[in-house]
């Protein structure tokens, strides 16, 4: 870990032990989730299996691989649905 990061911790770690620490900044955190496995990809953006997969076949969404298991990125299946019309055809 980096010095000035553990000195700072170690810092701000004896501060709120004493009391002094000041008020809590806050802090914004991505409760989103990184990836999806198939079942979640279709329950968190209503697609059916068949489609989640053709998209992963067709490159439309990134996919990692935890050994056999295909994690769809949340981000590039984020991009793919803001792609789509807003209309129908």
């Amino acid at each position: 870990m980096d010095e000035k990061l553990v000195r700072r911790t170690a810092e701000r770690s004896r501060a709120t032990a004493r009391g002094t620490a000041g008020p809590a900044r806050p802090v914004e955190v991505d409760t989103r989730p990184y990836s999806y496995n198939v079942a979640g990809a279709m329950a968190a953006f209503g697609l059916s299996r068949s489609r989640v997969f053709q998209l992963m076949k067709d490159d439309k969404v990134a996919v990692r691989y935890e050994g056999r298991k295909p994690l769809i990125l949340g981000d590039s299946l984020r991009r793919y649905i803001d792609s789509l019309p807003s209309e129908r055809p």
